[in-house]
């Protein structure tokens, strides 16, 4: 009796702990996004293509680990267009591989 009470608690405690996991990472994503998307805003105002498309890029490594694949393309290609623009081939493929290696981890 005392043991199956133990267990239904442990359980529980288990049940509880990965909700409050859940809704912590959940509240550290949307932090991340609010935080990618002030650094965005204020990079495009000043002009500052090279940090912009890093921006872009981390944004998208972002929705990439919260499973929005297509949120993370987005961005990735956006990077893909400023690296572009600014000749930065390395960064170009750097963000390429990365977003290749995302689609054959969502297909």
């Amino acid at each position: 009796m005392v043991h199956s009470l133990l267990l239904l608690y442990c359980t529980q405690l288990r049940t509880a702990i990965n909700g409050l996991a859940e809704i912590h990472q959940q509240q550290a994503f949307a932090l991340a996004l609010t935080h990618h998307t002030e650094a965005i805003e204020l990079l495009d105002k000043i002009g500052a293509k090279c940090d912009l498309a890093e921006a872009y890029f981390q944004l998208g490594l972002t929705y990439q680990k919260m499973a929005k694949p297509d949120d993370s393309q987005m961005n990735f290609n956006r990077a893909i267009q400023l690296f572009t623009e600014i000749k930065a081939p390395k960064q170009v493929e750097k963000i390429s591989n990365c977003a290749a290696q995302a689609c054959v981890n969502h297909s």
